[in-house]
């Protein structure tokens, strides 16, 4: 990949398997990067009862973002299915920010949250997002 750029989710990407003939064209792979969506978070640990509002910059092109958020008991375990939201169900905002409390979000102390975001465009068409994160974690809930 170029650095600081991820794939495009448009890329297709396929595992199924392929035949070699002398007969046939071929056609090689089509790969598109982008840049990502930044995450704009100022601390990394909160209380539970404080507002948490994840943010991160405006992509060009967005109309709406949907969210996923992830839970973990570990900080540095790989990033599990715990999410906080139904993948058809996502909340969805035109602003580039998501209030928790307001969406009836409820964190556990002394939990990690990665969060996702999904940049789509008028057409709902996912045009970019953040970066995936397998381990770490964007913040901590203490008491």
């Amino acid at each position: 990949m170029l650095s600081g750029n991820i794939s495009h989710p448009q890329n297709s990407h396929s595992s199924s398997r392929f035949k070699v003939s002398k007969e046939n064209a071929g056609r090689g792979l089509s790969f598109k990067f982008i840049n990502p969506i930044e995450k704009k978070m100022k601390k990394q640990i909160y209380s539970v009862d404080e507002e948490i509002v994840l943010k991160w910059a405006p992509y060009a092109g967005a109309s709406q973002y949907s969210i996923q958020l992830f839970e973990k008991s570990e900080p540095h375990a790989f990033i599990g299915n715990t999410t906080s939201f139904d993948w058809k169900n996502r909340p969805k905002v035109t602003s580039n920010s998501f209030s928790l409390k307001a969406h009836g979000v409820n964190l556990k102390v002394n939990h990690f949250y990665v969060f996702e975001v999904y940049a789509q465009n008028e057409e709902s068409i996912i045009i970019s997002k953040t970066p995936q994160k397998y381990s770490g974690y964007d913040f901590e809930v203490t008491e």
